[in-house]
C-alpha cells in the first residue's frame, strides 16, 4: 500500500474511532507500522489477526492473481513481484507490536481445521 493510501486508511480509522464505531483495518502491514497508530487502547477492544503463510505460497498466490486478471491493472503487479520477494526475504511482514490480543492464522491451507477454528473464534467474538 502506498503512503498516501495508508494515510487515508489511518485518517478514516481515527474518524471511526471518534464515532465509537466498530470497524476492521486491513493491510499488509510491515514491521514498524504500529508507530502509526495512536489508539487509546484502554478505551477500545482491539484484536489483531495476523494471517500468514510460507513465502513460496504467498508468491505463488501473488503470481496466480497477477496472471489470471483477478486484480485491477492499476496494481502493476508485473512491476511489484521483485519488491514482494525482497520484503519476504527480509522478513518485513509480521504481526504489529500492539497491546492487543493477537490471533495468528496459518493460511497455507484454507481447508485445514486450524484455519476454520480461528475463523469461527473471530466470527463469534463480540468486538462491538
Amino acid at each position: 500500500m502506498g503512503s498516501a493510501s495508508f494515510n487515508i486508511l489511518l485518517m478514516l480509522s481515527k474518524e471511526l474511532m471518534s464515532k465509537q464505531a466498530s470497524f476492521i483495518v486491513e493491510s499488509a502491514f510491515r514491521a514498524g507500522d504500529e508507530r502509526l497508530f495512536s489508539i487509546p487502547y484502554d478505551k477500545y477492544e482491539v484484536a489483531q489477526l495476523w494471517c500468514n503463510a510460507d513465502d513460496k505460497v504467498l508468491l505463488s498466490r501473488f503470481r496466480h492473481r497477477s496472471l489470471n486478471g483477478m486484480r485491477h491493472s492499476g496494481h502493476q503487479d508485473h512491476l511489484n513481484q521483485s519488491e514482494l520477494e525482497r520484503l519476504l526475504t527480509n522478513h518485513m511482514f509480521g504481526p504489529l507490536q500492539l497491546p492487543a490480543e493477537l490471533v495468528t492464522i496459518d493460511t497455507n491451507n484454507f481447508e485445514s481445521k486450524s484455519y476454520h477454528d480461528k475463523y469461527t473464534w473471530f466470527r463469534d467474538q463480540n468486538l462491538e
